[in-house]
């Protein structure tokens, strides 16, 4: 499909559809709970704000941020399988879902022409979500209030200059109904070398493509 033709929600501005027709379908199927109005485009309330002068200040940041959201959407399903491949579930209590994420810290990968490698994840690890919020205090905005939602797995992505300054950070969360099959599985040797997922997820991002990643890291 021409690019041209994809649709992009205007609120969040990672998810992408074929048509309105599949937006709308997605709307009611979950991204209604899951969609966050992206700062640079929108108010906390999902109104969006008057575009910037080009090459302002204001521009600049925006181009940021729409580089690493469509970063982020190339490889959405690959970082959704590994949210889930990290909390290692079948070898934690279920709570585990609810105090950890999978935490992503990433550089812009200068030099490089390939969309694909905009940015390079220097770390990938499974945080506790106190600690994290501690650490960044920042971050606190990001995790909903309330109790969390049984059916979604959330992960972390902090994007870092070169001095290691924290530039953006986003915390991206999705359904996934089939958590107590997952919790059910017999227990894996992942938790024998819980550092291999994050070797892998590198790995991937660094020498594959998406499409290649589908059959490399089947479901």
């Amino acid at each position: 499909m021409p690019r041209s033709q994809i649709k992009q929600c205007a609120r969040c501005r990672l998810t992408t559809y074929c048509s309105k027709e599949c937006q709308a379908k997605s709307w009611k199927a979950g991204h209604k709970d899951s969609c966050q109005p992206n700062l640079l485009f929108n108010t906390p309330d999902g109104t969006p704000v008057p575009k910037p002068a080009k090459y302002s200040e204001d521009w600049e940041e925006q181009q940021v941020d729409k580089a690493l959201s469509a970063w982020l959407q190339q490889w959405r399903a690959l970082f959704c399988q590994f949210a889930l491949i990290s909390l290692d579930l079948p070898n934690h209590p279920p709570e585990r879902l609810a105090t950890h994420c999978m935490t992503l810290w990433v550089q812009n990968n200068v030099g490089h022409e390939d969309k694909l490698r905009d940015y390079w994840i220097k770390k990938a690890e499974v945080k506790p979500i106190d600690e994290l919020q501690r650490e960044h205090p920042e971050l606190k905005e990001l995790f909903p209030k309330g109790p969390p939602d049984p059916t979604k797995v959330k992960y972390v992505v902090l994007l870092s200059n070169h001095l290691n300054q924290l530039r953006r950070a986003r915390c991206l969360r999705f359904n996934c109904r089939s958590l107590e099959a997952i919790r059910n599985r017999p227990k894996e040797p992942l938790s024998k070398d819980p550092t291999k997922w994050s070797e892998m997820l590198m790995f991937a991002v660094e020498n594959l493509t998406p499409e290649l990643v589908a059959s490399s890291f089947p479901s």
